[in-house]
């Protein structure tokens, strides 16, 4: 289904997909969602407790409502059973030091011009019923949007919580 080119420099590469607008249904635990197969992200090193779903797509939430405006679906072609909740963010963002970005980029060598960078979101139930949102800055996943691949990076400083409460206002 999928042909990836090799670099065994571990820089991101190319990949190219053979089921150009093929449109799969997945029964996500966040509902019924519909990916393009052509506009799969590559992954070629895994994300950290997921070592061999390579290739996912980023899709909005179903069922979108007010509250869920700011969060996508990152799916896995590989295996359905695994999504995750994310937040998207661009080089400039309330989380991370631009210092920090630029040092990002240099190791995950992205041009500024093609980055995304996306929170991976948990919750916690709160005793009075509510959810409290955290996601995690110390370890966002990188996307090359020219190459449609991505990693995930892990800031080796203090300054950055794999559970950062998420704040309204700070987004």
């Amino acid at each position: 289904m999928y042909t990836v080119t090799e670099n065994f420099d571990n820089k991101m590469t190319k990949t190219n997909f053979k089921n150009e607008g093929e449109i799969v249904t997945i029964f996500s635990k966040f509902g019924e969602i519909h990916a393009d197969v052509s506009k799969a992200i590559f992954f070629p090193k895994v994300i950290l407790g997921f070592p061999e779903n390579l290739h996912f797509s980023l899709i909005n939430f179903p069922h979108m409502n007010d509250e869920l405006e700011i969060f996508k679906v990152l799916q896995c072609l590989n295996d359905h059973s695994v999504s995750l909740p994310v937040i998207p963010a661009g080089f400039e963002n309330n989380f991370i030091d631009k210092a920090d970005m630029e040092e990002c980029l240099e190791a995950m060598e992205v041009k500024k011009e093609n980055f995304a960078m996306l929170f991976i979101a948990t919750s916690q139930k709160q005793e009075e019923g509510s959810f409290r949102i955290y996601v995690n800055t110390k370890a966002p996943i990188i996307i090359d949007t020219s190459l449609q691949m991505a990693a995930q990076y892990v800031f080796t400083n203090n300054k950055y919580s794999i559970r950062q409460a998420l704040d309204s206002k700070k987004i």
